[in-house]
Formats: C-alpha cells, structure tokens, sequence
C-alpha cells in the first residue's frame, strides 16, 4: 500500500510522498552510503529479503569518494564515515547473509535462465546478490 502512495504521479505532484515520510509514516531508503546510515540500509536489505527480493543494488556517485564533490562527503572526516558504511554493509552483506557480488554480466545471465518456481512447490530461496565488479 505505502508503495502505491509513494510511487503514484498523481500523488507525487502533491508531495504525498515527501508528506508522508516527514509524518513518519512511511520511510524512502535505498541502498546507498549517501545519506543513508548503515542501520536503514541493514534494515530495508532484511525487508526486502523478506519480501522475496535476491537481486540487491548498492550505489553511490562516484564523486562521492572525493571531498567536496557532493553534499554528502564535504571533508576528510565526512569520507572516513562514508567509506566506513559501504565497508559495514558489505560486511553485513556477504558476511551475515552470505550474499555475494555480481557483475551486471551475471544478473542478465541469470534472469535469462530462470524460470518461475512451481506454485505448489515453491525453491528454496538463493543466496542474495549484489551487483558489483569489484567487490
């Protein structure tokens, strides 16, 4: 439901989303180091896994890794905690999920061989994956 009011254009003209998460009552976190601490990417990662989502991605522009880029990393200070979270997530990531890292080449290459799970006998759930090249 909070998507459907989250994502609907009419809604969005009105600000509904912006309305509603300053209410609280909704939360508009992705995976990314930029402003986002590494509690709300740990909890919306274990949300989405609960919801069946295995195909995970963390990004951030890449001006970031250099101060005064971006108004995320204005100082030397700033990028230590913004290094420090993608350190923690990925971490968490692959060592508490046991998630792996995938090129973009890997996710197509899977998304063209799978085939929807029997519904009376659904697969047992894969390792979660992350889409990087260099992890």
């Amino acid at each position: 439901m909070a998507y459907l009011l989250t994502m609907n254009e009419q809604l969005k003209a009105l600000h509904v989303p912006g309305i509603l998460a300053r209410l609280g009552l909704v939360e508009r976190i992705t995976l990314t180091p930029e402003g986002i601490s590494f509690a709300e990417q740990r909890r919306l990662t274990r949300a989405l896994l609960r919801s069946g989502h295995r195909v995970f991605s963390f990004t951030y522009h890449s001006p970031s890794l250099a101060p005064g880029n971006t108004p995320y990393v204005r100082n030397e200070a700033e990028l230590r905690a913004f290094l420090l979270r993608i350190e923690q997530y990925l971490d968490f990531f692959i060592g508490d999920l046991g998630g792996r890292a995938a090129t973009p080449f890997e996710i197509k290459g899977l998304a063209e061989h799978w085939t929807p799970p029997d519904p009376v006998l659904p697969e047992p759930c894969a390792r979660p994956i992350c889409p990087s090249a260099n992890v």
